[in-house]
């Protein structure tokens, strides 16, 4: 999906629709415009380049090189890999596995729902903002080749925060 920096693409946006996909689509990447994911079956997204996506489902894999990406409703991620860009959490969905790399920016200010987060693994650089305390950061954050000076963490006062080795 190569759309113009001002095109807007949706893909099955109707209310209480049913899957866009049969099972064939088995990835889509966007390089740029804006794509609306409704309901649909397509495992694997890849966003690259000054794209936006608005994603209202489910996911097995979302690879974010840039961009801006804002995961809503419900929406579940098995696998969420933030590469560079902001990554909005807007969705009570649970994500699996949240990896942040490089100058990723993952914020959770703009929905004050409870979410879960199982795993988060925070990269050198990366940004995570929650400043509300509405992440159940289910197994804590683990800083993999970074220690608290690389990495920017906006959390919610009045909590403890325990070290452990991972």
């Amino acid at each position: 999906c190569n759309l113009s920096s001002n095109a807007t693409m949706g893909v099955n946006m109707t209310p209480g629709g049913t899957a866009a996909d049969d099972g064939d689509a088995t990835s889509l990447a966007v390089y740029g415009g804006e794509v609306h994911l409704g309901v649909h079956e397509i495992p694997t997204v890849t966003l690259n380049g000054a794209g936006k996506l608005y994603n209202d489902s489910n996911f097995t894999t979302i690879n974010q090189y840039s961009g801006t990406a804002y995961n809503q409703v419900a929406a579940t991620i098995t696998t969420a890999n933030v590469l560079g860009g902001t990554f909005y959490v807007n969705s009570t969905g649970t994500i699996t596995t949240l990896n942040a790399k490089n100058a990723a920016v993952i914020d959770c200010r703009q929905d004050s729902r409870s979410k879960t987060i199982t795993n988060i693994n925070l990269y050198g650089r990366s940004t995570f903002k929650d400043p509300n305390g509405v992440v159940a950061a289910t197994n804590g954050f683990d800083l993999h080749d970074a220690n608290l000076d690389d990495i920017t963490l906006d959390l919610a006062p009045n909590k403890t925060w325990t070290q452990s080795a991972i």
